[in-house]
């Protein structure tokens, strides 16, 4: 991830660039209860405050991985669409580099897709559900 400190790194928050933190967040919203999924029906913590994002690894519909069906309600199904547009548009910087520099990697998208986003596999088995719901 030096890359993307090195090509991103100009407003840092701390250590790490402002778009490390902004795809950590996407794809920590992408798996956030009663926002992007329908929030589990067994007891949990009693206030936000105590909820650790960290231990959300839900997958969205019945497939691979996952085996129970949950009716989500249009809401969610709208929130995870906008969070996912947005995500292509980080994602869609190499649609304007210049044919000559067409071999650069998209370091958007090598940050998303590697092992420091904890949601990188849920949300791959996610899309996949969904498509083969289709």
């Amino acid at each position: 991830s030096s890359g993307i400190n090195a090509e991103y790194g100009g407003e840092n928050c701390g250590n790490a660039p402002l778009a490390q933190i902004l795809l950590k967040k996407l794809s920590d919203l992408l798996f956030c209860p009663d926002f992007t999924i329908v929030a589990p029906a067994t007891v949990g913590p009693d206030t936000l405050e105590d909820f650790s994002i960290e231990s959300i690894q839900h997958i969205w519909e019945k497939g691979v991985g996952f085996a129970y069906s949950r009716k989500t309600p249009p809401q969610i199904d709208s929130n995870r669409t906008e969070i996912l547009k947005l995500l292509l548009t980080c994602f869609s910087e190499t649609m304007y580099y210049a044919p000559s520099d067409s071999s650069q990697p998209n370091l958007w998208l090598s940050f998303f897709t590697s092992n420091e986003n904890k949601h990188a596999l849920p949300l791959f088995t996610s899309l996949l559900n969904v498509i083969w719901l289709l």
